[in-house]
C-alpha cells in the first residue's frame, strides 16, 4: 500500500486487493468489461436518481449480485451490530 494516502484511498486499495485475491476483476465505472470477466467489481457506481451511489457493485456476467458500501471500523451495520476490526 502507498504511504501518505487519505483514509478513503487506503480503504479503496485494501478493498481492491481483497477483491482481487478473491478472484474479482476490479475496475472503475468507465472501464467496465462485464463480458470479458466472470466476476467484476466496479468502483464508485452512481445509481439511478434518488438511490445515491455504491462504493462497489459486484457483477457475475451482466447481473448485479452484490453491493459493497465501505464504512469506518466501528460503524453500525444494517443489522444494528458493529463491524469487526
Amino acid at each position: 500500500m502507498t504511504p501518505n494516502l487519505k483514509p478513503e484511498e487506503r480503504a479503496r486499495d485494501l478493498i481492491d486487493e481483497q477483491l482481487r485475491r478473491a478472484g474479482w476483476h476490479v475496475c472503475d465505472r468507465d472501464q467496465i468489461e462485464l463480458l470479458n470477466h466472470e466476476g467484476t467489481a466496479v468502483r464508485e457506481v452512481i445509481m439511478e436518481s434518488g438511490h445515491g451511489r455504491a462504493d462497489y457493485l459486484l457483477y457475475l456476467g451482466t447481473r448485479v449480485v452484490g453491493v459493497i458500501e465501505a464504512k469506518p471500523v466501528g460503524t453500525p451495520n444494517w443489522r444494528g451490530g458493529h463491524d469487526s476490526p
